[in-house]
């Protein structure tokens, strides 16, 4: 599913004194298969732009379709067969995109990790036996890394910090969405929370989601992680590439209130004292391509 949207517009506090622009034209494509980073600082639209994309804020001008699904405004009058289809389609629209919250564990609220995993896949798939829903929820719950036989009937709120979290992605991946969007995953996690967490986006998106869509004020992260980000600003998508084509402006980056990854600080600093090293701003790569130069030149004083 290839999400694609032209001069999306979307105005906060509209008809009053305080109307706002929260997107002012934003067109972006995002082709399925991507690990995707937004980046943007405070207020640029990210946040209202990602709620577009399962209808849960309607589109008030512009064009946004996501795979088959037009959520484009129309102002022609609709009869009832037409406004349950839109209902029906809508529906259908938030089983394949899925959206984890900043702070997603606040989003639990069932008495086990079983039915609040399982009440995605029960409302959307309401058809299913309580077989089915059962092999479908214990396959979420074992994709995220919990054991579902210990932790299917325990209370979410029982749990550690980084359990909830990875329970509350359990729910929204359980109807297994095209599309995975997270805002702010890391929140609130320390280090080796934050490698768990990415190493898990990570094999959600070899084995299970076909596209990764994230919200992120870390540039560490979305430089080792995305295969390509799209820069927010008033509104408006400015400039769009992988991060090593946007982490290379660095004067861009610091005009839009954003610093640059430390690997691409240090690969730049490097470079002004002339070693030069080959490194796509990712951790590994950059620490590969250091290595490498101080074993070359470790040969050449030999």
């Amino acid at each position: 599913m290839d999400i694609f949207c032209k001069d999306l517009y979307y105005q906060y506090n509209k008809n009053t004194e305080f109307v706002s622009y929260a997107l002012n034209g934003v067109s972006l494509t995002i082709k399925e298969g991507e690990f995707f980073g937004i980046i943007g600082h405070t207020g640029s639209g990210k946040s209202t732009f990602i709620q577009h994309l399962n209808g849960l804020i309607p589109v008030e001008q512009g064009i946004l379709t996501v795979g088959d699904y037009d959520l484009s405004k129309t102002d022609v009058k609709k009869s009832k067969k037409e406004k349950k289809q839109l209902k029906d389609n809508l529906k259908n629209l938030r089983r394949s995109v899925g959206m984890v919250f900043q702070y997603p564990e606040y989003q639990l609220f069932a008495e086990t990790v079983f039915d609040d995993v399982s009440f995605g896949i029960k409302n959307f798939m309401p058809n299913l036996s309580p077989e089915e829903v059962r092999i479908l929820t214990k396959n979420a719950i074992e994709t995220v890394g919990l054991d579902y036989e210990k932790i299917k009937d325990k209370s979410p709120f029982e749990l550690s910090g980084g359990q909830k979290r990875r329970v509350a992605i359990a729910g929204v991946i359980a109807s297994r969405p095209s599309i995975l969007i997270l805002d702010e995953p890391c929140a609130g996690l320390d280090p080796t929370g934050k490698t768990a967490l990415w190493n898990l986006l990570h094999s959600l998106h070899e084995r299970v989601i076909k596209t990764i869509i994230v919200v992120s004020h870390d540039m560490n992260d979305v430089a080792s992680n995305c295969t390509s980000v799209a820069v927010f600003n008033r509104g408006k998508v400015i400039k769009t590439g992988t991060p090593k084509e946007l982490f290379s402006d660095s004067a861009f980056i610091s005009d839009c209130g954003l610093e640059v990854p430390v690997t691409a600080y240090l690969t730049e600093n490097l470079k002004n004292v002339g070693i030069k090293i080959d490194s796509d701003y990712t951790i590994n790569r950059f620490a590969e391509s250091f290595a490498n130069y101080l074993k070359n030149t470790e040969k050449a004083d030999l």
